[in-house]
């Protein structure tokens, strides 16, 4: 038997002698909804749960207000970063599960400190990343990425809620492209004739992008809201508003599309007369796959006797993808939610508090503290993963 295999039962047991707490702290953070970089309440709860473990705690990580770090370590080693999320979703509160994410991860550290002291040596850190939707400018990871939060990391992995249980090893990169027109007021009866419809542009672009779709690979993705469409139906609105989202399975397929869109609405402007403003606020990367980590995914779930499926390909995206350009670094699904249910969805929001769901975050605890177990104990799975990446 290995060396981590022989005190993973220890870290197990821990995780669930905590299980209560962290349930507690799901269900808190899913009756508290808060959105992207607005959650005071859930990185708070987070970070003192930690605290009150022996974690050394740190809020407003990197001078990011809502995001944080908890250390613990022993003996000089490599540094393992469990991300957290903890986000909600405008209109459907937790319909991403991220209530989930959070307690999963300081569960999972709680268990690798009880055995830290019995490995190789090393760290374990877990990092509040907030805003991991797309309601903002920027992602949180992205922000910390850029601010040097992962630099010392050798390692980082993340849970994330879904069907079933299994490594994630692609998902698609991903930008937002916020898209307004200007044209210009007038009577929409008495004289329509001297305005210029902004809201025929954003029309006009949506159909447009409607018509490119035929010719667009299957897995690529493009679509978009109104924001802003007018004041009132007597006025030829002079300014309109959306914003799309464009994902594809490689960013040079993203970024072809998104030209794609940029000449929709370029041709939007040239039909409607209206001043095209075409600005990107938000990009993230594809998932890059890492086989060992992978590798360790699944060893961990056999290790719980919990069935493992084939590593999965996800059709949605996450700024957890640019972490994977930068380090070595595996994400994987855990079963919480029942087949069926459509995500980003008041009825994922209702079933994030489900004992399915909570089962579910234990068992991720237990996965993530495993991997972790065996790169501490086993440091040359750390050279392996570097080689794979």
């Amino acid at each position: 038997m290995k060396a981590a295999d022989e005190i993973k039962p220890i870290c197990h047991e821990k995780i669930d002698a905590c299980a209560d707490q962290l349930k507690e702290l799901a269900r808190l953070i899913h009756k508290y909804p808060e959105l992207g970089w607005m959650e005071k309440k859930a990185c708070a709860w987070l970070a003192d749960a930690l605290a009150t473990h022996g974690f050394a705690t740190e809020k407003a990580f990197c001078d990011v207000p809502t995001a944080f770090v908890a250390r613990k370590e022993t003996a000089p080693g490599p540094t393992i970063a469990l991300l957290a999320e903890y986000d909600a979703l405008k209109g459907v509160g937790h319909g991403c599960g991220h209530n989930l994410i959070g307690p999963a991860a300081v569960g999972a550290a709680i268990g690798v400190a009880s055995v830290i002291e019995k490995t190789a040596g090393g760290r374990v850190l877990v990092i509040g990343t907030p805003a991991e939707e797309f309601g903002t400018a920027e992602t949180g990871k992205v922000l910390l990425q850029k601010r040097g939060a992962f630099d010392s990391v050798d390692v980082a992995i993340l849970m994330h809620p879904m069907y079933a249980n299994a490594p994630i090893v692609e998902s698609l990169a991903a930008t937002r492209c916020n898209i307004t027109f200007r044209g210009h007021a007038a009577h929409a009866a008495l004289d329509p004739w001297n305005g210029v419809n902004a809201l025929d542009a954003i029309r006009i672009t949506f159909a447009g992008v409607d018509a490119a779709r035929q010719q667009m690979h299957p897995e690529i993705r493009i679509h978009g809201i109104i924001t802003k469409g007018g004041d009132a139906a007597n006025i030829i609105p002079d300014k309109a508003s959306a914003v799309f989202m464009v994902r594809a399975p490689k960013h040079k397929l993203m970024e072809k599309t998104c030209e794609r869109l940029r000449q929709c609405a370029r041709g939007a402007s040239t039909a409607t007369g209206a001043r095209l403003s075409f600005r990107r606020v938000a990009t993230v990367l594809c998932t890059r796959p890492n086989a060992t980590l992978q590798k360790l995914v699944n060893e961990n779930f056999d290790f719980l006797g919990v069935p493992v499926e084939s590593p999965t390909k996800l059709l949605g995206s996450s700024d957890f993808g640019n972490i994977t350009h930068q380090l070595p670094a595996v994400w994987f699904m855990v079963r919480t939610h029942p087949e069926g249910i459509p995500w980003h969805s008041r009825e994922v929001h209702q079933a994030s508090v489900q004992e399915m769901a909570l089962s579910g975050m234990i068992v991720a605890a237990k996965v993530m503290a495993g991997i972790t177990v065996d790169l501490l104990c086993e440091p040359n799975l750390i050279a392996q993963a570097r080689n794979d990446f």
